[in-house]
């Protein structure tokens, strides 16, 4: 009789668990994801893997200027946050809400030399940034509707400073932003 108890327990708490890893797709708050890949610096050739919960405003189009913005912040890690609140990336780029081939540009300004900045500050102070340039090749594979994601890869040759384990330095560097990002309402 005790055999048919801790059966019947175990059973109970493995449907039960079950139950609980199965999510309701309706419930799901959307997740912009960012994976960034810096060929120099003290993370060269490691994929940072960033989310942004603030998805509702992580990208927006603008309709006047036909114009996309990307301002996601604050940056949380993947596998572990030991980012601070103040991490960022951003970037904008002009033309329509369609796939393609695209140049990166500043959104106030289209003739500035920058177009954008990663900044990811660490809660133990140390830090990685880097300018995105003016013309930075963008490639949208898919631009969503509103609520859905925009994907794509964003490539350019920076300049990368970084504070990080006691080492302080300044190199240019090769950068890879592959995204997903969640399109928020649209904007004039």
């Amino acid at each position: 009789m005790k055999l048919n108890f801790w059966a019947f327990l175990y059973l109970s708490l493995m449907i039960i668990t079950i139950q609980s890893c199965v999510l309701d797709n309706n419930t799901l708050t959307p997740t912009s994801q960012f994976t960034i890949t810096f060929e120099k610096g003290p993370l060269a050739g490691q994929n940072i893997e960033l989310i942004s919960n603030n998805s509702s405003y992580d990208l927006q189009f603008y309709t006047q200027k036909l114009s996309t913005k990307i301002s996601a912040q604050p940056l949380e890690e993947k596998s572990q946050n030991s980012l601070a609140q103040s991490s960022s990336i951003n970037w904008a780029w002009l033309g329509d809400e369609v796939e393609g081939n695209f140049k990166a540009s500043f959104f106030s300004d289209p003739n500035v030399n920058n177009s954008g900045d990663i900044e990811l500050a660490y809660k133990n102070n140390d830090y990685i940034t880097c300018s995105i340039p003016k013309n930075a090749s963008i490639t949208i594979n898919s631009y969503g509707n509103i609520g859905e994601t925009v994907d794509g890869e964003l490539n350019f040759i920076g300049v990368i400073d970084y504070n990080y384990n006691m080492v302080n330095k300044r190199e240019p560097t090769m950068v890879t932003v592959k995204f997903s990002i969640v399109r928020g309402p649209d904007s004039n």
